[in-house]
């Protein structure tokens, strides 16, 4: 014996899932975005200065990644990751070593929660990555 169900709009579901899957993912992408810059802002207060090139060279990324949204957080002179290393070294004018993998670890405590948070915020208010406001500068 057999059994066959039609669903009635069938096509038009389906439609309405990916467009929704979409919509969530977009709202997720934000919502990793926001994180990296909490993590872009506090990183950039922990970082020595001498002259400011290296602060000035932190970055954030936009989300890479269908179905699998990353964000990339980081510095970008040739000499970030010997400034992050360095252990010995003690900076006059404050900062201190691992000043990304310090933020990031501490960020790592509760994330799945905010992750979610902002996620379901993003989807209520219609926020995507590109609708993002500008994140202020650290230190503003």
């Amino acid at each position: 014996m057999k059994i066959s169900i039609e669903i009635k709009g069938a096509e038009a579901i389906q439609k309405r899932i990916e467009y929704l899957k979409r919509f969530y993912l977009e709202a997720l992408a934000a919502a990793l975005y926001q994180e990296g810059f909490e993590i872009w802002r506090e990183s950039v207060q922990r970082c020595p200065v001498e002259t400011g090139l290296l602060r000035s060279s932190a970055y954030v990324a936009p989300p890479v990644g269908q179905g699998n949204p990353r964000v990339e957080v980081g510095f970008g002179t040739d000499y970030a990751i010997f400034v992050h290393e360095r252990m010995d070294v003690v900076h006059p004018r404050g900062g201190e070593p691992k000043f990304l993998e310090r933020t990031v670890d501490e960020h790592m405590m509760g994330y799945l929660e905010r992750i979610a948070e902002r996620t379901m915020a993003n989807v209520k208010s219609g926020t995507g990555v590109k609708s993002l406001p500008a994140p202020e500068e650290p230190g503003a």
